[in-house]
């Protein structure tokens, strides 16, 4: 239900109640009202100088995290410690769905390729994680990197991708945690949590302030590894269909925090 506060069902249903009520005599002037307000605020949602700023607002809460911050904070840990690697889930398609929308392509996809079901949200953050726990490899540190998958494929194939991806980074496939049963940012949190390590948590940039709320609304005190930044459109006065799907993330970003606040 919440995705009806989005931008643009927002602006739809503003849009349809003004259309009605121009079928009443009576109502019409309100229902130009409210047609000529679904037009303004759709140009002003679409306009990149307000969605990037209100991004960039989310995209700085929490600085990348450095080699010196990583090697900071690891100084303040024991060296027996279990540290856990927590990466929040994005899309991931099976590799029936991919040789589907590869019909005309030659040849199928081979169970080594396993690793390009993963969208490129998810590649960045996985990216990042891979950066991580290889530091933590060569340092000889105990950790798990636990990745978030909740799409419906076959826990086998989740984990064989998990595996054919980090094998790029030398991770031994016994470090790897698959998280498949949690459907939203709070029940990754509680997964991560359940695992009993210190934490450091890697999202998208706009996605890690929402993050580390619902960590402090647990009292977990996580190190954020903020992954990917949105590009931003020079052209601030232009109104552009990237600029409003920017203005969504925020909405979208905003009415998760509010899980937070939940008990």
């Amino acid at each position: 239900m919440s995705r009806l506060l989005f931008p643009v069902p927002v602006l739809l249903q503003i849009g349809l109640l003004g259309a009605v009520l121009l079928i009443w005599k009576r109502t019409r002037r309100t229902g130009v009202a409210l047609l000529l307000c679904s037009h303004v605020l759709l140009a002003m949602f679409s306009l990149p100088f307000l969605s990037d700023s209100l991004l960039d607002r989310l995209e700085r809460a929490h600085p990348p995290l450095t080699e010196a911050r990583l090697q900071a904070w690891l100084s303040e840990t024991a060296s027996t410690d279990l540290l856990i690697i927590g990466v929040a889930g994005s899309g991931f398609r099976t590799p029936e769905v991919l040789d589907a929308t590869q019909a005309e392509a030659s040849g199928t996809l081979a169970t080594d390729d396993l690793w390009a079901g993963f969208n490129d949200d998810f590649l960045v953050r996985l990216q990042e994680a891979g950066r991580i726990a290889r530091r933590l490899e060569m340092t000889g540190r105990d950790y798990r990197l636990a990745v978030s998958i909740s799409s419906g494929a076959a826990i086998e194939t989740k984990v064989s991708a998990l595996e054919q991806y980090f094998s790029r980074f030398d991770l031994p496939p016994e470090r790897l945690v698959l998280i498949d049963n949690a459907v939203n940012s709070k029940a990754e949190i509680a997964c991560f949590e359940a695992l009993g390590g210190k934490l450091i948590l890697v999202s998208s940039a706009f996605h890690m302030a929402r993050l580390m709320k619902l960590a402090e609304a647990r009292d977990i005190s996580a190190l954020p590894a903020p992954a990917g930044y949105v590009g931003r459109n020079p052209l601030f006065w232009i109104p552009s269909a990237d600029a409003l799907n920017n203005f969504r993330i925020v909405v979208y970003e905003c009415l998760g925090r509010l899980e937070a606040r939940k008990p």
